[in-house]
């Protein structure tokens, strides 16, 4: 069944069966200390989507046109907003296997598990609303460089990352418009 979950001003779009609430699931089991993705989805077969949205991003780049350089501020709040986002994909990666080892008591939903755990595929969707397209690429490249190590030492198998605005997410089916 098709649900809808708002966040950062947007109407996300996932398939109920076929998907974990894990930010919902470390504030009702009150885990401290940890931040997660909104959510987990399964939208092919063994792939799973970790999902996160944004209602803005930073500018990494430097004022110009003569106007005060305030370079310093930016990057080290676009810094800031990377790290928060490679921290919630970590978190979350390690507790959703946690889960499949069965250290946490939770039921999953059965068309979510999954089938085959040495071919599991992982794709980090970062949703960032009100964001034009050329804007995107910083963030995917810094992003990019910033898992690179864990993805290689959990096996993600490089580091599959898609980074979008709210029209590109409309299109693939994320979210729904408002």
């Amino acid at each position: 069944m098709q649900a809808i979950r708002i966040e950062s001003g947007m109407k996300l779009c996932y398939e109920d069966e076929k998907t974990f609430l894990i930010e919902d699931f470390i504030k009702d089991k009150r885990i401290q200390n940890i931040r997660c993705v909104e959510f987990i989805t399964q939208r092919k077969e063994n792939v799973f989507y970790f999902v996160e949205a944004k209602k803005g991003a930073p500018n990494p780049q430097k004022k110009q046109h003569g106007e005060e350089e305030e370079k310093s501020e930016d990057t080290g709040c676009f810094k800031q907003f990377i790290q928060e986002i490679i921290e919630k994909t970590i978190h979350s990666h390690i507790i959703f296997y946690e889960i499949l080892l069965k250290r946490h008591c939770v039921v999953l939903p059965q068309k979510f598990m999954p089938r085959d755990c040495c071919t599991m595929r992982y794709v980090l969707v970062v949703i960032i609303k009100n964001h034009e397209k050329e804007w995107l690429v910083p963030i995917h490249n810094a992003l990019q460089q910033g898992l690179a190590s864990y993805c290689k030492a959990s096996q993600w198998g490089g580091t599959p990352l898609v980074v979008m605005n709210e029209s590109m997410a409309l299109a693939k089916g994320f979210i729904k418009a408002e």
